[in-house]
Order: C-alpha cells, then structure tokens, then sequence
C-alpha cells in the first residue's frame, strides 16, 4: 500500500495582516498587490505569470474550453461551476450528481473542503481576487461569457446549483455581467498589468436597457452625466457573516481594494448586498469621505412589490476614522425578478429619481437618526428591462423557472427542501480547519 500524501496546513489570507495597504485606490489595483491574498501559492509569483497560473489552477488547463456537441457550445459541469463559484458564491443543491461536481471542485478547480458530515464533502469557495480576475478574464469575449451564463443557468435549471429563496444568487449575476460588459477590453489590463475599474454610470447603462425616460434623463440629462465620477472595482461577492448596520470606512477601503462586493446574510434587514464604490481620484491618497454605496433588495415571487417598495430601503451607515457616523452618497436597486414586466408608478415610469427612505416604527440601525438622506432609486421588475440579458440564445423562460418561488422547480428548491438540505448540511462535521488551513497535497495548493 502507498502512504498517504502529506498533508501540510498553512493560514488562508496568511499575508494580509501584515500588508499595509497602498495610499490610493489605483496603486492597490495592480496585479502584484492580489498575490497578499487568499493561499501563499501567489506569493511565489511575480505579476507577469500570476494570472496565467491563477487561470491554468482554476480551469486546469490554459484556457476556457467549449464544447459542441449539438447546436450551441456548452461548459463541461464542473467548468462552469469553477468559473462562477469564484464570482458569485454559487452553493451546490443536495442533488447526488451535483456531488461529483464538488469533488471535481475541489480536485482540480481550487475550491476548499471545510469538512466531511453523512458521508457527503463540504465545501467553500473564500475570497480569492487573483481567482476572481482568472475567472473573469477566462469569459473577457462578451460571447463566451453569454455562453458561460447560459451554461450556469442550465446548472441551476438541472437542480446542480442552489438558487437561493429570493433570487440572490440572479441579482449576483446580473450584477456581475453588468459590471463585465461595461468593462471595455476585459476587467485586466494587459499593458498596465493593473484591474479596470468601471464607473457605476457605464454599469447602469449596460444594466438596464434605454427607452426608460426617468432613468435616461437622470443618467445623461445632466453635466457631468450621474455616476461618471462613482468607480466601482468588485470582480466577485463574498458572504458575510453578521447583519450590519454600520460599516467601517477602512474596512470599505479594504473591500475595493480587494475587489469584493458583499451578499448580506438571509436575516439582513431592508437590503440583500451593496457594492462599495468611490468618488475620488484613483490616483490621489484614499480619502474616506468620497466612499458611496450602491446597495439591492431582491424579490422573486409573482406577485409584484407595492409601488411605494422604495420608501423603506437604504444603506447602511459609515463610521469614519474619528468615529463620525454619516449616511453616504448612495445607489438603491430594487430586482422584482419574478413579477410580470409591468412598471411601478402611475405615471408609467420604471424608475424614481430619488427617494428619501422613511425611518420605520421597528428601527433598523442602519438608518439615519434625523432624516435619511436623498438616494438615487431604480426599481427594475421583470427580466424584459435588463438589457444583461437581451441577447439571443438564452431561454428566458427557463431563467424565470430557475427563478421563481412558485415556479414548476418549487418542489426541489422550495422551504421543505431546503430545510431538509440545511439539516444534512449543518450538523457537526468533521472540520479540515479550513477557517485556518489550507489543504496541501504533493506540495501543490490546490
């Protein structure tokens, strides 16, 4: 019998504490600053081969391969998973053949074991940027990543992948291809070897389709056009851990310059995730005043929210460095997902231009003490207005199955079923210590 491979465990994010931060926004943006996180593996990297490395460990071979073996290219399974898992915090159903996949993830594809319960692995995908960037450079043709897109919806459409219960797991995506696709020539930049930033105006552009008066005017209408000075970084989301209520602005620095967006947890009151964008100059000392929130709310159920939907949402608030708490500039995004393409006002409108969220009788922390602020609105119901996902090829309606709550997959993705996979999913496993390890085999970090 041979013996087992050494197993060698080293911390996970090992040279982040001891790292400091560059002064500005640009100078954290380039390629070498990724290698302080996530496993030590990129440290042994300069920035000329990082992402070359990071792209062959993530899709174990050089390249994004598709398949034909019909009419359109196809992903294998486990390729598609290891392509977005790194983005959008995608969790695998209890589904036996989606196993195979995890295993797959796992072997060849980067992706964590945290543990073995029932017989079954578990898993995670932490935060990762060098990854995260691979895995975006990988779909950088707006064909291959429609196709990568479509690819994971049948994932889900087989029941592969957990959807959420209120559409999370979309409003990650959609978030995602818009952030892509407002990216000219990818989100790496080759020459300067640095991540493209993209102004939160180009993203709402690619968003949402034109044709929308409140939102055309509101976008171009004025000089400069709004969001043109709002720069946005997130190539991926992670989870948190805890509700919030008020964010850190050195932890929101952190955020950008790390490339990440946050899903809040399933209890988060008013809004599901934000993003973290700033208003300064890339290339000027970071300064915590010019920090701005673009955070959602997701619904997937037919029956439309109420028109007055916007009254209560907000972002959580900001403590400055000398502890002031301020409510910052900010974006809402209402995604009605499941609910018909019809529009939320009288005057047929399918966006506000701003809204002052009301403060109500059950208090949040999140908001302001006075009055809140003035935001700047957008409620989108339906999947006609996205223009992320006008493209032929996708199955539109397949994509609101996938959806739905009420939909023909209730029965696998509903309350009942996932109670059940919860159950079988949180007992007490037998931990591998990823929290402080990363499992090493043959010398290679997988």
């Amino acid at each position: 019998m041979k013996p087992l491979p050494p197993w060698l465990y080293l911390p996970f994010d090992p040279f982040v504490a001891s790292h400091a931060l560059p002064s500005s926004l640009g100078d954290a943006l380039r390629i070498e600053e990724f290698r302080f996180y996530g496993r030590p593996l990129w440290r042994v990297y300069d920035g000329r081969d990082l992402l070359d490395v990071a792209t062959v460990k993530l899709l174990c071979g050089p390249e994004l391969i598709f398949y034909r073996p019909g009419t359109r290219p196809v992903l294998l399974e486990a390729d598609t998973f290891a392509l977005f898992t790194q983005r959008i915090c995608l969790q695998l159903s209890p589904d036996a053949a989606s196993q195979e996949i995890e295993q797959s993830a796992v072997e060849s594809h980067m992706r964590l074991a945290t543990g073995v319960h029932a017989g079954r692995l578990l898993t995670a995908c932490p935060s990762e940027p060098i990854l995260a960037l691979a895995a975006a450079h990988a779909t950088r043709r707006e064909i291959d990543l429609k196709n990568a897109t479509r690819c994971l919806i049948d994932l889900i459409f087989r029941f592969r992948v957990d959807r959420g219960l209120e559409g999370e797991l979309y409003s990650r995506l959609i978030l995602i291809l818009a952030r892509d696709m407002a990216t000219t020539n990818g989100l790496y930049d080759e020459t300067s070897r640095c991540l493209r930033p993209v102004t939160l105006h180009a993203m709402l552009r690619k968003l949402v389709k034109s044709g929308y008066s409140e939102l055309d005017s509101k976008l171009d209408g004025t000089s400069p056009p709004f969001g043109t000075d709002v720069h946005v970084t997130f190539t991926h989301f992670v989870e948190l851990a805890a509700e919030v209520t008020v964010l850190d602005a050195q932890w929101c620095f952190e955020m950008l310059c790390r490339g990440a967006a946050a899903q809040c947890v399933f209890s988060q009151p008013v809004i599901n995730g934000f993003i973290i964008g700033y208003r300064g100059k890339l290339d000027e000392p970071f300064d915590e005043t010019k920090l701005y929130l673009i955070a959602w709310q997701t619904k997937a159920r037919q029956e439309p929210v109420p028109p007055n939907q916007d009254v209560g949402l907000t972002c959580p608030l900001i403590r400055y460095k000398d502890g002031t708490v301020v409510k910052p500039d900010h974006t809402i995004l209402l995604f009605d997902l499941g609910a018909g393409d019809t529009e939320y006002t009288s005057s047929k409108s399918l966006v506000k231009a701003c809204s002052r969220a009301a403060v109500p009788t059950t208090r949040w922390g999140g908001y302001a003490k006075a009055q809140e602020t003035e935001g700047f609105f957008v409620g989108i119901r339906g999947l006609t207005p996205y223009a992320v996902l006008d493209w032929d090829g996708l199955d539109h309606q397949k994509l609101l199955d996938t959806i739905n709550p009420e939909g023909p997959l209730e029965p696998k993705y509903g309350s009942g079923a996932r109670a059940s996979y919860d159950m079988f999913t949180h007992g007490e496993p037998q931990r591998l210590r990823y929290e402080k390890s990363v499992y090493f085999s043959d010398g290679i970090a997988y």
